[in-house]
């Protein structure tokens, strides 16, 4: 197994929010409805960033209007496989 079965074994990884006029809970997901291309995304794949780079990537991301489609289970993981130190990055939100 990899990290992603072991968060998609957790219910709060496979639960959207709902909000509706008689309160808000968490609706749980089948793994199957989930979109994994929106929730695990990998950046800079053909580059090597410096730090620099990976802020102004994250300055870029946070300034969007909607950070989370608020459809979707409420998280997301950016991996840059590897920087121009030779580390790699895993950003989380």
């Amino acid at each position: 197994t990899n990290v992603l079965d072991k968060l998609l074994d957790m219910p709060r990884f496979r639960s959207k929010f709902v909000s509706k006029h008689f309160g808000a809970y968490f609706e749980e997901l089948a793994i199957e409805d989930l979109d994994l291309d929106y929730h695990v995304q990998v950046a800079f794949e053909d580059e090597n960033p410096t730090r620099a780079d990976i802020l102004s990537y994250l300055a870029e991301k946070m300034s969007q209007k909607s950070i989370l489609d608020k459809s979707k289970p409420l998280w997301q993981m950016v991996i840059i496989p590897e920087m121009e130190d030779g580390r790699s990055c895993l950003i989380t939100n």
